[in-house]
């Protein structure tokens, strides 16, 4: 379905931010950039006045501007479409963090009106925080206004489709920017988390709520804005039940119980059906739409998050369920946890061209059994099973595929395992979503402990054991092919989610592959630690860049992106 603008816009142009405010400045000794020399303002977000869409704004960075390796970063994000986040402080971008930081040591140390000099000169009553937007060889492409705010942008989305938006804390309060590829603001509402928000965007659309509240009115409703903030899917209030229309009928078990002391598993069944049976008549009786609300924030709040699923699909994370909602046919199309006989357990992939391969509990009536089948899942709603045998029921356990593939690990105590049905598993392989080993290891099975990452566009890495128990780096094709001689001297592998670039992690060192086993960069740095993966920092390779915790290096060209922390000599960058 093609979405076209409407002409009516509720969100409009949001009023500029005002005056700087006042700040009452003090100096404490900052050491390693770790701390701001000058305090948080504690002044709140703002009332939302006028909102309204605007044309494209041009990019507030100086022209020129370039970050380098001499400025410490004290936020960092991932890179996405060539794009990352980044925060730092302005005064360290005019001397360097370093001398930025002695700076402040000596006026720390000397007389009130040192510190006061100090203050103005690198703080003034703007603050010194500053975010910004760079590519992938640290062209500041965006900055925000200085701010006296510690972390600069409250929120930041990744790009998809050239767009993205961030919350800046500015000193007169919190506002949404929505950028382009460029670094054009094209969009600005003030952040007001009681009455507008951006939930979340992809497609090319931008989901958002209102708060509409009044005498006799006290609702919440949904629609979605392209870049520009024009509504293209119109606001309207939204419910996580499912009408009754679209609930699963549940039939009632049928003839008498058996007794269970000559069929035990056939009773436990029967009662496990009147039990569902009877949840479904008290959802008929007690039926109530429950409106989807996001009021308060943080752990006050109902909801949680919100997560493209593509094709117009977003999920609607709140505590104790979610909800798909599907902005093409203004629908929520399933709500976790209403019907506890068939549910979706994962979702395998994401919506395309209309469907999405999902991992379902079900308990089927006719079998008396539960089933766990990989199923399709249309925009509409409707799960259709199309694989259900001892793979989906028993051998799946947690379903992680990329690429239609998914990675068993291999067990070195029970290799082969045969179920009744006739399937048989075989780990240390990758299956399909039917089941079938289309890529194996003959090489190292039933010889060596070996381990791969997701298979990504083709390729996967792999970290195998050696006779001489080392740990090796190698990688392996869609075909099974091994491509280059194992490398050793690792202990954690990963690979880009392009497939283009293996990172090999041991401690204090990573170096940088590409699938034909080629060294492209090695980073010695001693905050690399393989045992203390948090899901923050994977070490790993995003749009040909790696980020070390608070600096990026440019994986081809070398280039290093901000100040490695300045109490560690042990540093290096060797690019081959």
């Amino acid at each position: 379905m093609m979405l076209a603008p409407l002409e009516t816009n509720v969100f409009k142009k949001a009023a500029p931010l005002a005056t700087a405010l006042l700040l009452a400045l003090s100096l404490t000794a900052c050491s390693s950039g770790q701390e701001d020399c000058i305090p948080a303002s504690s002044g709140g977000s703002g009332t939302v006045s006028d909102h309204s869409s605007g044309e494209a704004s041009p990019a507030s960075s100086q022209d020129g501007s370039t970050i380098g390796s001499n400025l410490w970063l004290k936020e960092t994000t991932d890179f996405s479409e060539g794009r990352a986040w980044v925060q730092f402080q302005e005064s360290h971008r005019k001397k360097g963090s370093v001398d930025a930081t002695l700076d402040a040591a000596d006026a720390a140390m000397g007389s009130d009106m040192d510190k006061l000099l100090y203050a103005m000169e690198h703080g003034g009553f703007q603050g010194t925080n500053r975010a910004a937007l760079i590519d992938t060889q640290g062209n500041v492409l965006w900055e925000s206004e200085l701010t006296s705010e510690s972390y600069v942008l409250g929120e930041k989305s990744e790009f998809r489709d050239g767009m993205a938006y961030c919350v800046f804390n500015g000193n007169d309060g919190k506002s949404y920017q929505i950028l382009d590829a460029q670094g054009n603001v094209t969009f600005t509402m003030e952040y007001d988390s009681e009455d507008h928000l951006i939930l979340g965007h992809g497609g090319g659309l931008f989901l958002a709520a209102e708060h509409n509240i009044s005498f006799d009115t006290d609702e919440w409703a949904i629609g979605a804005i392209d870049q520009t903030g024009k509504i293209i899917v119109p606001f309207q209030v939204y419910t996580k039940s499912l009408p009754l229309e679209l609930r699963t009928p549940v039939e009632p078990p049928a003839g008498d119980p058996p007794d269970p002391n000559y069929d035990y598993w056939g009773y436990t069944e029967y009662y496990r059906q009147l039990d569902a049976y009877e949840n479904y008549l008290f959802y008929l009786e007690n039926y109530v739409p429950e409106e989807l609300r996001f009021d308060g924030v943080g752990v006050n709040s109902e909801y949680i998050s919100c997560e493209y699923m593509g094709d117009h699909i977003f999920k609607l994370n709140f505590k104790g369920c979610y909800v798909l909602l599907n902005l093409d046919t203004q629908q929520v199309i399933y709500t976790s946890g209403l019907d506890n006989s068939n549910y979706i357990q994962e979702f395998l992939t994401p919506f395309e061209d209309g469907t999405a391969m999902v991992w379902c509990y079900i308990y089927d009536t006719e079998s008396l059994q539960n089933l766990s089948p990989i199923c399709t899942m249309g925009t509409d709603g409707t799960i259709t099973p199309v694989v259900s045998n001892s793979w989906t029921n028993y051998a799946l356990r947690e379903p992680d595929f990329s690429d239609g593939l998914m990675f068993v690990p291999f067990d070195q105590q029970q290799d082969t395992v045969e179920y009744s049905d006739g399937f048989i598993l075989r780990t240390g392989a990758f299956y399909n979503f039917q089941g079938e080993a289309v890529v194996d290891l003959p090489e190292y099975r039933g010889k060596h402990w070996y381990s791969c990452t997701s298979m990504c566009n083709g390729y996967a890495a792999v970290l195998v054991q050696g006779a001489d128990g080392l740990y090796y780096v190698t990688a392996v094709d869609e075909n099974g092919t091994i491509l280059f001689d194992p490398i050793p001297g690792y202990s954690y592998v990963d690979i880009s989610s392009d497939g283009a670039y293996i990172t090999a992690v041991t401690s204090g060192s990573l170096t940088v592959y590409n699938v034909q086993g080629e060294p492209l960069v090695s980073v010695q740095y001693n905050r690399i630690d393989p045992s203390s993966r948090n899901g923050e920092f994977l070490y790993n390779v995003h749009d040909g860049v790696i980020r070390v915790h608070d600096f990026y290096v440019n994986v081809e060209s070398g280039t290093v992106i901000g100040l490695h922390n300045q109490g560690d000599e042990n540093f290096s960058v060797t690019v081959y």
